[in-house]
């Protein structure tokens, strides 16, 4: 949305696209993923939108540099240290009744994490055609999303559904602006109303 405003003069490229794809719009809206032309891309896409290939490390900024632990496990100890300093102040409790148990869940954490990657760099090690592949997922991907956005279905959320961008970031904003006007419209229609209505009940129900 942040981005629709630039998205929604583009000219898109539905008119080159097979019918089967298209809305009564006359632009793509579709849940056949063979729009997607990587197999790679669509074979991961038809399992739905819960499911997860590889995992995914998060990233976080540690502006000081200092930390070289993971970073779950960075985030897994603030999240802690802010359980602690609630919870002592809520009970009223020391803070350090908790450091042995803080001790005890990041070593387990820690541990089950690194055996979480092991298991995913064994089962990856011996397929570097697989890593090509998506690698070249990944650059498809970037291409394809210039001009389709990647959404979910409205009442099957396991569902991806492909859809024009252009013309995606222009009902969005129409939506926004007709949003936004009619709040505006119906402030003004209530401030007129309480200016020259004298009923006691409009002022009291509105």
């Amino acid at each position: 949305m942040l981005k629709a405003h630039k998205f929604q003069h583009r000219t898109c490229n539905c008119a080159h696209v097979d019918s089967k794809f298209k809305d009564a719009s006359g632009h793509v809206c579709t849940t056949n993923l063979e729009i997607v032309s990587d197999e790679y891309t669509r074979n991961l896409m038809k399992k739905g939108t819960t499911f997860r290939d590889l995992y995914q490390i998060f990233e976080v900024d540690d502006k000081a540099g200092k930390d070289d632990r993971p970073h779950e496990i960075i985030m897994l100890d603030s999240s802690l240290d802010n359980y602690i300093d609630i919870s002592s102040d809520l009970n009223e409790v020391p803070k350090y009744w908790f450091y042995e148990w803080k001790g005890l869940l990041l070593q387990k954490a820690e541990a089950r994490l690194e055996e979480m990657l092991q298991e995913q760099r064994d089962r990856h090690q011996d397929a570097p055609e697989e890593e090509e592949a998506r690698e070249l997922s990944k650059e498809f991907l970037a291409s394809f999303r210039t001009e389709h956005s990647i959404v979910t279905a409205d009442k099957a959320s396991n569902t991806y559904v492909v859809v024009c961008k252009p013309w995606l970031c222009q009902q969005a904003m129409q939506e926004a602006h007709n949003t936004h006007l009619m709040s505006a419209l119906t402030s003004r229609a209530l401030r007129s109303l309480r200016q020259t209505s004298s009923s006691a009940w409009v002022n009291r129900w509105l």
